[in-house]
């Protein structure tokens, strides 16, 4: 290529990264103006409903907003001075997992005027604590205020376990918090929304052995408990059929079975007629007891809620 060509070309290669620039300007432009274009007619729209509404309507309206801010400002000062999570900022680590074996070493002994312990020996409290627990790792500085967070919400939740009589506790499990939706940042930057009562939430998922009567108690304490706490879901399940081996439907083909057998032995047909008749009372007596059922075997999630502690928080 020549001088001429040379420069021609680097002309060229200028002139279409600038037309490239000014095509993505001018596409950016084009978001930015259709979100703008957006958000006018949605003011134009309130300002028309505004302008036709009556003025008893617009009172009315004005009064029920205010009447409800001032109800929701009460309710999150409410549950804002209500019991929050322990944490000291100045506790070592070591200092931590020594609290965190003593408290799991104390619950091993509960209840004490009983044989069945609230958990067993071997229980390690989940993936989450257990290298701490069970394990010789001291939990990281950088982890130690959620793990102090968790730990306590933890010990709150088997206290309860505890006090309202639950058979066992055999799981727990720190759920993890679902990753934050990928914000599209082409065009304007949304500006983002203030948020009036922030709140700072752990869910965990606990699994238990409790009988029917205990298992409510549990409920109604998670829901008036000083620490501001929702169960999320509730799932439980018995071993076996209490009512179907009451009344012999589990056990059908075993009795079949058994029949032939007798008759194989040549058994009295009026013997076979006695056993009938006593089966037949058995049904008619009691069908469940529920001090004899098995335990159910629970699995609840709960959700803990710290709310923010000054105004500085709410900005």
């Amino acid at each position: 290529m020549n001088k001429n060509q040379i420069v021609m070309s680097a002309i060229g290669g200028v002139a279409g990264l600038a037309a490239l620039g000014f095509g993505a300007l001018v596409y950016f432009q084009a978001d930015e103006r259709e979100q703008i274009e957006a958000d006018l007619q949605g003011l134009v729209a309130r300002c028309n409903a505004a302008a036709d509404a009556q003025e008893g309507t617009v009172k009315a309206h004005r009064d029920n907003e205010k009447a409800l801010k001032e109800w929701a400002d009460g309710a999150f000062a409410y549950v804002e001075a209500m019991d929050k999570s322990k944490s000291d900022p100045n506790q070592a680590p070591a200092a931590f997992k020594r609290q965190m074996f003593v408290s799991a070493q104390e619950l091993m002994k509960l209840p004490a005027e009983s044989e069945a312990k609230i958990i067993k020996d071997t229980f390690d409290f989940g993936e989450r604590f257990k290298a701490y627990v069970a394990g010789d790792d001291i939990p990281p500085e950088s982890e130690l205020p959620a793990l102090q967070r968790q730990w306590d919400d933890v010990m709150r939740i088997t206290d309860i376990l505890l006090r309202e009589g639950a058979t066992e506790l055999t799981g727990v499990e720190v759920v993890a918090k679902p990753a934050p939706p990928v914000q599209n940042t082409r065009g304007a930057k949304k500006k983002q929304a203030k948020i009036l009562y922030p709140s700072r939430e752990e869910t965990y998922k606990i699994t238990f052995r409790s009988m029917q009567e205990p298992l409510v108690k549990i409920l109604n304490s998670i829901a008036t408990d000083d620490r501001f706490m929702s169960v999320d879901s509730l799932k439980f399940e018995q071993a076996g059929d209490p009512l179907a081996q009451m009344i012999g439907g589990g056990d059908r083909e075993k009795n079949e079975r058994g029949g032939k057998k007798r008759r194989n032995r040549g058994r009295a047909p009026v013997e076979e007629e006695q056993d009938g008749e006593e089966d037949e009372v058995a049904r008619k007596g009691l069908v469940t007891n529920p001090e004899t059922c098995e335990p159910f075997t629970v699995e609840m999630v709960v959700t803990t809620f710290d709310f923010a502690e000054s105004e500085e928080e709410r900005k």
